[in-house]
């Protein structure tokens, strides 16, 4: 073995000395005999480094080493080459040859004099015989001596390795009397020698297998000593080196180590390089000061740098970095720069997929071990930051599927919030860059798995909040993430509304995590919804769809008026397209709600509402029949009644609901009805026969107790209301009949308008005056036309006017003598407006109004027909017809049965210097029993704002949102239709809250005219219940004109110049008879069985009426309406009626056609 180191150094002579791999490095003074690489990593070496990057986790195979020899072997080559040269080795000069002698054989202290003459000898006379001073001095580095030898023998060794022309047979004695064990305190001083040695790890030359081994022995050992000698230190702050010896000796061996791994870890074999990565990781995971950690990342980077990690370290390196980066701050800048370098480097692919694992693999009780969380937060972090790395500057691509599997399987296994909040900043890096645009990594891609993501995260943001326990810095971090990531998207959205890809998984995104939505935010959602129609039954999903606009986005208080009208809006639009569900979605919706609701009474309000909304007509003309049978079967429920009469008062203005009814069908109407009118004639007659057997049993009572009992109340009100609303039921299920329809059923009619609950027959003035109407309708829909204002005695001459009681109506036939025309006159009933505007509260600014907003123009003008009023020809309800006093125009309405005249103050004058007060406007609104309030004040609206003895109900209409001056210039009369108001019916107190909306209720402006109508109607209706209550039954209008009708037959029936006198018979007869013994039913029987000769005479004669009027009490009062157009006179005639009893069967309606 010796000839072939020999050898080699021979060889070696012969070659160039190689340069250094680093600029500026010192030449190497000797040649290697290494045949690899010299030590300073020359050609050999850098080819060597090639390979071996080439070949990725391939060992590199050596050949036997020098060192591997067994040590007695070597010792006998080295004393043998010694013997033979010692003769040939320079003498020492003379002043030196005492001094070597003094070093070998002199006493203790004056060997170590020797040493230190010695030391400077070498240095300036390089041919000295070193190796015999090495021999001579080694034994005063030995631990037993006392500190001062030691050094003195260190410092005179460090000298002797420094020699130029040392062999490697040399070098390998110096190496292992440096490398044996020494005493702890003498650490600096052993490591400054092995220094020397190899020229700062440039030249292993004689020892190339052996350094690593050595290092890696050192580094374990001194880690302990640190620990140690900190410990001993006492407890100081985390993260702060100490400075003691121990750590300055720690710092110089990671930078000789470092330096080594620079220039000759090619010579580390894969086991010592996984021995050295070991231990510096163990140390990265035990320490808690920077600087150690600074160190090993040093080393670790320069072994990437210069070589390569082992494949089987490879794994933990990259989570041991990974935790560093994200735990230490300070050291982020360290750690990524070696990671940058090794994702640079041939593993590139590999430490990706090893951060992907990390967090594919996490186990299910992560939560439980901080070493699973620390290495799954490191390897999010460093991918977070590796996604804004561009694969042009030789990063790696991070692949999106196992990105987003990675982060799914985190999200499913942790709860850790610390965790959450960085996937939020990493999914936030995705979507923002640097340059502020969108990772190229997510073009073409599906965002919906990665949006669930980060739906997931932000769940624990808003569950499980208690704010009684203050929030802790991840939750805040984590919405404030949150937020960033929803503000980024809805960026995306607006910059590409059109040509984005992933619109729908944006805003599926937003759906989910709606809570945290801005305003903003949530408008798009609601605007994607509405163009796509995703609460439509089109979509799959409608239904959850539509639970979540209206869960999410309406009922939600906190959300802005804005974002609350287009979720109602969208909602309104779903239920006009409900038709398009098919049959079997649900069928038994409608009637299994009505089952529930009718089951209790204390739902009939909330099912009066339900029913009566528009926008469940589809449903309801699916079980129409159904619900009419149900409610035909609840009668016996008085609390009821009202609501059930209201809905089909409400209903027979919706004809598309019964459009396809049979006559079957409408006798269920018709049926209801009656029940609820035998009903109350039951109740009267038992109260009568109660208070008679009461009072026959009974002293006379007293003031007292005769005024308890004639006192009125709600409860003798409400039947009333009920009768009264029956027979309207009636009259206008009658008209909705088809012309060709009624005549079979208006036999059916009349029996049950005079049948009581057990069969026996009843009369009474409300069913008398529906079958004269039954009478005038069952073959003839024509309305009755206005009086000729043209005939008049200037244009027609001489006019006869005579009048005839004929059934239960008066006609007035006039005639002109000298051209015969004639027309006949047939003699057959109001609502306040008030608009308040902004910051109004006092009742006389409230009246000087004369105009409105454009809501309120555009609601007058739906709720009537703007009408002149002078020379009116109707009934104005005590406004000026003649001088214009209470404005030019009013607004009316009016149907085959009801007209409502509305009192609008805005359309009345105002002149506050004549009229300070504006009684004039006063003295209409004060007499009205109901008003509506369109209150554009902003503020809430009191009851007594305008103070009245006659003021029943106020209906309040409030703007749902107020919009400023600006917005409503800017809305089109799409947006305006779409604008929502409150409606709130307001009652005095002590008047019974009947009306559904006592309530408030939100209903679109475009709807709002008809249902206020409609209620107004009503409570009308009511109010002349209630206001007639003091002095006993209410008496309607067509009730009053049927009494007075009776009384003028009774007053002229008996006149025995109605046989055979000069008066001209009425029409329709020969004789003007009159029989005031005759009733009422027996004259109808009579003018039912003339009436078709009345109507033949009648062909040449124009008709003209007024109208009935069916809102106010006006009837009450003389300056009201009256009864008759025109008074009674002595010309007026009763025609007969004969017949004795009441048949109703024999009635002949088509005697009237």
């Amino acid at each position: 073995m010796w000839w072939l180191v020999s050898l080699g150094q021979r060889v070696g002579e012969g070659q160039k000395k190689v340069m250094s791999p680093s600029p500026g490095d010192e030449a190497h003074s000797h040649q290697d005999s290494n045949p690899k690489s010299t030590g300073g990593g020359g050609a050999g070496s850098g080819l060597a480094s090639v390979f071996k990057g080439l070949a990725g986790a391939a060992k590199l195979s050596k050949s036997p080493p020098v060192s591997l020899q067994s040590s007695t072997s070597i010792n006998a080559q080295i004393a043998q080459h010694l013997s033979s040269s010692s003769t040939a080795a320079h003498d020492l000069p003379q002043q030196h040859a005492e001094v070597f002698e003094q070093l070998k054989n002199g006493p203790l202290s004056e060997r170590v004099a020797a040493s230190h003459t010695l030391r400077y000898a070498i240095a300036d006379y390089p041919l000295n015989p070193v190796l015999d001073i090495w021999y001579a001095a080694k034994d005063l580095i030995d631990s037993t001596n006392a500190a001062p030898t030691r050094h003195a023998g260190w410092q005179l060794l460090t000298e002797c390795v420094k020699h130029s022309s040392s062999t490697d047979l040399e070098r390998m004695e110096y190496f292992r009397t440096l490398s044996a064990p020494a005493n702890p305190d003498d650490f600096h001083l052993q490591l400054a020698a092995l220094v020397d040695l190899t020229n700062n790890g440039r030249n292993l030359s004689g020892f190339y297998y052996d350094v690593f081994p050595l290092l890696t022995k050192w580094l374990i050992s001194k880690f302990h000593a640190v620990k140690v000698a900190r410990r001993k230190q006492g407890s100081r702050p985390q993260g702060k080196a100490i400075a003691t010896g121990e750590d300055r000796d720690f710092t110089q061996l990671f930078h000789y180590i470092t330096s080594v791994i620079k220039f000759n870890f090619n010579v580390a074999d894969d086991e010592a390089a996984e021995v050295l990565i070991d231990a510096l990781l163990d140390i990265c995971l035990k320490t808690s000061v920077e600087e150690d950690l600074r160190a090993c990342i040093g080393v670790i980077e320069a072994i990437v740098t210069f070589g390569a990690i082992p494949p089987e370290k490879l794994q933990r390196c990259v989570h041991v970095l990974s935790s560093i980066y994200y735990m230490v701050p300070s050291l982020q800048k360290d750690a990524w720069h070696t990671f940058s370098m090794l994702c640079r480097s041939h593993n590139g692919q590999a430490t990706v997929r090893l951060l992907l694992e990390v967090l594919k693999n996490v186990p299910k009780d992560a939560d439980k071990r901080a070493e699973n969380i620390r290495e799954v937060r490191g390897a999010i972090s460093i991918l977070q930051k590796l996604v804004s790395k561009s694969s042009e500057k030789g990063y790696p691509a991070v692949p999106y599927p196992l990105l987003v599997d990675g982060l799914t399987t985190v999200v499913k296994t942790t709860s850790a919030r610390k965790v959450h909040v960085d996937i939020l900043r990493l999914i936030n890096a995705l979507f923002c860059d640097a340059h502020g645009n969108v990772n190229s990594m997510l073009d073409d891609e599906d965002w919906g798995p990665l949006f669930d993501v980060a739906a997931a995260c932000s769940k624990s943001t808003y569950e499980g909040r208690d704010s009684s326990i203050p929030e802790d810095p991840a939750s805040k971090d984590k919405a404030e993430e949150l937020r960033i990531l929803i503000t980024r998207i809805e960026e995306i959205l607006e910059q590409q509304s059109n040509g984005l890809l992933q619109r729908h998984d944006c805003i599926f995104f937003f759906a989910k995590v709606h809570c945290d939505l801005p305003d903003s935010a949530a408008v798009l959602v609601l605007n994607y919804a509405k163009e796509f129609r995703s609460c439509f039954p089109s979509d799959p999903d409608w239904e959850s769809n539509l639970d979540l606009i209206l869960n999410a986005f309406f009922t939600n208080k906190g959300r802005s008026t804005e974002v609350r009208i287009k979720a109602l809006q969208i909602i309104t639009e779903v239920y006009d397209m409900v038709e398009l569900i098919n049959d079997q979605i649900e069928p038994d919706f409608v009637p299994g709600l009505m089952r529930r609701l009718l089951s209790n009474v204390t739902t009939q309000n909330l099912c009066q509402n339900l029913l009566r909304k528009q926008q469940a007509q589809f449903y309801a003309r699916k079980v129409l029949v159904t619900i009419l049978q149900k409610m035909a079967q609840i009668i016996t429920q008085p609390q009821v009644a009202m609501h059930i009469l209201e809905f089909l008062a409400c209903l027979y203005r919706i004809p598309s609901l019964y459009v396809n009814f049979r006559e079957d069908e409408y006798r269920i109407v018709f049926g209801i009805c009656f029940r609820y009118v035998q009903y109350v004639r039951d109740k009267k007659q038992h109260h009568r026969m109660s208070y008679a057997s009461d009072s026959s049993a009974t002293p006379p009572p007293t003031a007292s107790t005769t005024e308890s009992q004639v006192r009125p109340n709600a409860s003798d009100d409400l039947p009333q209301y009920v009768y009264a609303l029956g027979f309207q039921v009636i009259t206008n299920w009658f008209l909705a009949l088809k012309l060709q329809d009624r005549v079979n059923q208006v036999g059916w009619i009349a029996k049950n308008l005079f049948s009581d609950v057990d069969g026996s027959q009843y009369s009474d003035d409300q069913a008398q005056i529906t079958i004269d109407f039954l009478q005038r309708a069952t073959y003839a829909d024509v309305d009755e036309s206005e009086s000729d204002p043209l005939f008049t005695p200037a244009r027609f001459g001489e006019i006869q006017k005579k009048r005839w009681l004929i059934g239960n109506s008066i006609v007035t036939i006039e005639q002109a003598t000298s051209t015969g025309w004639a027309q006949i006159t047939k003699h057959g009933h109001k609502v306040g407006v008030i608009y308040i505007g902004e910051g109004q509260t006092k009742e006389t600014e409230i009246l000087s109004n004369v105009s409105g907003s454009g809501d309120y123009v555009k609601f007058l003008n739906r709720l009537g027909t703007l009408t002149r009023l002078k020379n009116a020809k109707f009934n104005t309800q005590g406004l000026d017809r003649s001088y214009d006093t209470d404005g030019q125009y009013t607004f009316c309405w009016r149907d085959r049965l009801t007209e409502i005249v509305f009192h609008v103050t805005t359309q009345m004058p105002t002149n506050l210097d004549h009229d300070p007060q504006c009684t004039m406007k006063k003295r209409h609104i004060g007499n009205d029993f109901v008003n509506i309030i369109f209150n554009d004040s902003g503020l809430p609206f009191k009851f007594d704002t305008f103070p009245s003895d006659f003021n029943y109900v106020n209906i309040v209409i409030t703007p749902e949102s107020r919009a400023s001056f600006v917005a409503t210039r800017q809305r089109t009369s799409n947006d305006v239709d779409e604008s929502f108001y409150k409606v709130h019916v307001m009652s005095r107190p002590g008047f019974p809250e009947i009306s559904p909306a006592s309530e408030m209720k939100i209903v679109s402006l475009k709807a709002l005219p008809d249902f206020i109508r409609l209620l107004a109607l009503n409570a009308s209706v009511f109010c002349l219940v209630w206001a007639s209550r003091a002095g006993g039954e209410y008496i309607s209008p067509w009730r009053s004109r049927l009494r007075e009708i009776n009384r003028l037959r009774e007053k002229y029936g008996a006149r025995p110049a109605a046989l055979g006198g000069a008066n001209p018979s009425p029409p329709g007869t020969a004789m003007g008879h009159a029989n005031p013994m005759m009733n009422p039913a027996s004259a109808q029987l009579e003018a039912a069985k003339t009436g078709n000769t009345v109507r033949d005479s009648f062909t040449s004669l124009r008709r003209s009426s007024v109208a009935t009027f069916f809102t106010t009490a006006s009837e009450q009062t003389s300056h009201r309406s009256s009864t008759f157009s025109t008074a009674t006179t002595d010309n007026t005639e009763v025609r007969s009626a004969t017949g004795a009893e009441f048949l109703v069967d024999s009635v002949d309606f088509s005697k009237w056609a």
